[in-house]
């Protein structure tokens, strides 16, 4: 434990990035012998230390124990690191800081992490927000259960599930449909991504238009207030900035009537009797989306 405390404690407000500040760590005082407790302190209260394993809820004892482990586990050097089923004893509300703070930071850029995992969802999660550049350098089996033999069935080179890469794919394949199937599962992904990125450069205020209350924005929507933003910021600049307003003036340069954008908007729902995607304007779309995909969005960089 010795000399781990702030190591741990940087990746337990990682893990817990949602939460108030005032209730992320100040101080963590991890026990040197059999007899000392882990006492931690909260920005809320810096002063006062307390009982971690009495004050921490079981959600975040558990991040807290993650913490302390790669946090040993960085200190050694350890080229390998296994979580066997550990996301799933975590409950969602920390998931995504998790994944975050392992996967797309650079705190375990180096280390090879191989996953065992029940929830399709989080490897999904995994694949969709994992950077480009480290996307070929990942691997997914798939496990299934026996069929009375003892023996797990195990698959591997499954197809990745992000949607950027589906989308190629059925582009390349000449699948138009599929390809804006996954064009517009990928678009709100990133459309998302986006804004979560210019929030966190203090410019996530946008204006959308709805159709009514409760409705969603439409994608057309989205991207439209999203490269205002962008065009209205004169003092923002960033490397991204440029990269984002020609990728946004790309796909918005698509005539919102042409059926391409119908389809981004409502989905490529089964219908008899339709005309032909336009293919030229559908690999502009993917293409779009992988300059998109090909940028770091992550928060605050």
């Amino acid at each position: 434990m010795a000399g781990l405390n702030e190591t741990a404690m940087n990746l337990y407000n990682e893990f817990n990035r949602n939460d108030l500040d005032a209730d992320k760590l100040a101080a963590l005082h991890l026990p040197l012998t059999a007899e000392q407790k882990i006492e931690i302190a909260f920005r809320g209260n810096p002063q006062v230390r307390v009982d971690a394993l009495r004050i921490l809820s079981e959600g975040h004892i558990r991040c807290l124990g993650l913490a302390i482990l790669l946090a040993k586990g960085q200190s050694i050097q350890s080229p390998l690191i296994v979580f066997d089923d550990v996301i799933n004893a975590i409950d969602h509300d920390h998931r995504s800081g998790i994944r975050e703070t392992i996967f797309e930071s650079d705190h375990f850029a180096d280390t090879q992490l191989i996953v065992t995992c029940h929830s399709n969802e989080f490897i999904k999660d995994i694949q969709q927000h994992l950077s480009a550049q480290r996307r070929d350098d990942c691997q997914v089996y798939l496990l299934r259960h026996h069929i009375g033999n003892y023996q797990p069935r195990v698959t591997g080179n499954i197809p990745s599930r992000n949607y950027v890469m589906k989308a190629r794919a059925s582009k390349d394949a000449l699948d138009n449909r599929e390809a804006l199937t996954s064009c517009r599962q990928g678009l709100e992904m990133l459309a998302e991504k986006v804004w979560r990125w210019l929030a966190s450069h203090g410019l996530g205020v946008i204006n959308l238009q709805l159709a009514g209350v409760g409705a969603e924005p439409s994608l057309r929507n989205l991207s439209e207030a999203l490269y205002k933003r962008l065009n209205d910021s004169a003092t923002f600049n960033h490397p991204n900035k440029a990269a984002l307003v020609d990728a946004f003036g790309r796909i918005l340069g698509i005539p919102a009537a042409n059926l391409v954008w119908t389809y981004l908007n409502k989905g490529t729902h089964e219908e008899a009797n339709r005309d032909d995607f336009d293919a030229d304007l559908v690999e502009s779309v993917v293409q779009t989306l992988e300059a998109l995909d090909g940028l770091d969005l992550r928060p605050g960089r």
